[in-house]
């Protein structure tokens, strides 16, 4: 039976029968730092490679390299070099690569970074330095203040969010005698406050909508290339949400650095229906998802893409259907229906978060994790 680790971060390794050393299943819990470092310097990519190959065979009976179309998955070092060797298209993240240009935008935004200083500040004299505080902030609302971790800038977005909604109470109870609290309560913060706020709690809808369920690389395209034109044309219009915005789409733009850029670009002209709009470089990029025997019907479609706010928040709301393709259009003239290309891997993320409560050593005797 193979044995699962429950307190490592390589979820695979157990699978890819990378053990824990000289662990015993006593002391499995407390692997030494060195020892997880040992064991990550042999999951490599080529390893990684390997056990995704043989289990295909091993449990499907297929081979990888005939039956797989592309690989959905971070732009990791490690990832990249994965589907080199496994010779499949890497098709980037599109959630983790808005992610990455948030990250850099919350970091370098100075007015950003003094008014989250000066939020966090207030948030933490009403939530954790004195019980008083905390205590007479109760009295006026059930709402608890909330404090950001350095992991994902949504967690700001979320302290943003919270600062918005009780800013009004927490003004009140800093203004009561027994109180500690200091708040800014300038007009001018306020407006400086939601100023960022519209912007980051539309890039939070964004980023929760590309975390659904089955999402296709077009429908993702859609979502990224509207980022980019609101940020080519609303930043000198007071009444939109990007107005005197900082944030620089580097990372989600299609002329980027991806090796596969040719790939993603003729897959979503595919899931969309506008096949015949292929050029010749991305017609040899997808030419694996070519069905062996058809009959290409020359048609003209709409652009259903639509930048304005309206529709954009349309798309964000549509069913799982819409997310799937970018219409009804027939597939099956030139190239296979490739819906099943998406353009985030958030679903395989969640896969493992669920798995982290399967496969442990008091679950381990449910299913074999390989075939899992």
């Amino acid at each position: 039976m193979t044995e699962v680790p429950v307190a490592t971060l390589l979820s695979c390794a157990p699978m890819a029968k990378i053990d824990a050393g000289n662990q015993t299943d006593t002391d499995i819990t407390s692997i030494s730092v060195e020892a997880e470092v040992e064991r990550s310097s042999k999951f490599t990519a080529e390893v990684h490679a390997e056990h995704f190959k043989k289990v295909f065979l091993d449990t499907y009976g297929v081979t990888l390299g005939n039956w797989a179309k592309a690989a959905i998955a971070k732009n990791t070092t490690t990832n990249k070099k994965n589907c080199r060797i496994l010779a499949l298209p890497h098709v980037g993240c599109n959630n983790y690569k808005l992610n990455l240009d948030m990250e850099s935008w919350v970091s370098v935004d100075v007015e950003l970074k003094q008014t989250l200083e000066s939020i966090t500040s207030t948030m933490k004299s009403a939530k954790n330095s004195s019980l008083k505080n905390a205590a007479i902030l109760s009295l006026l609302i059930d709402l608890k203040p909330v404090l950001y971790n350095k992991t994902r800038w949504s967690e700001k977005f979320n302290t943003f969010d919270r600062f918005i909604k009780i800013r009004t109470d927490l003004i009140a109870a800093a203004a009561g005698n027994e109180s500690e609290m200091e708040v800014e309560d300038g007009l001018n913060f306020l407006c400086t406050c939601e100023k960022y706020h519209r912007i980051m709690k539309r890039m939070n809808d964004i980023t929760i909508g590309m975390q659904k369920s089955c999402v296709s690389l077009l429908y993702c395209r859609r979502i990224l290339d509207y980022i980019i034109s609101k940020h080519e044309t609303d930043t000198d219009n007071p009444e939109k949400v990007f107005y005197m915005s900082t944030f620089t789409p580097n990372r989600i733009k299609t002329d980027g650095p991806s090796p596969n850029s040719n790939f993603e670009t003729g897959v979503t002209k595919i899931q969309d229906g506008r096949y015949h709009e292929l050029d010749d470089d991305e017609r040899a990029a997808v030419r694996t998802l070519l069905v062996e025997e058809n009959n290409v019907e020359e048609e003209v479609f709409a652009d259903e893409s639509g930048n304005d706010d309206d529709s954009f928040d349309a798309l964000l709301r549509c069913d799982p259907a819409q997310r799937m393709g970018g219409s009804n259009h027939n597939h099956t003239a030139a190239y296979i229906n490739c819906n099943f290309i998406f353009g985030s891997c958030a679903e395989v993320e969640s896969l493992w978060s669920i798995a982290k409560n399967i496969l442990t050593d008091n679950r381990k005797g449910m299913l074999d994790p390989v075939v899992f």
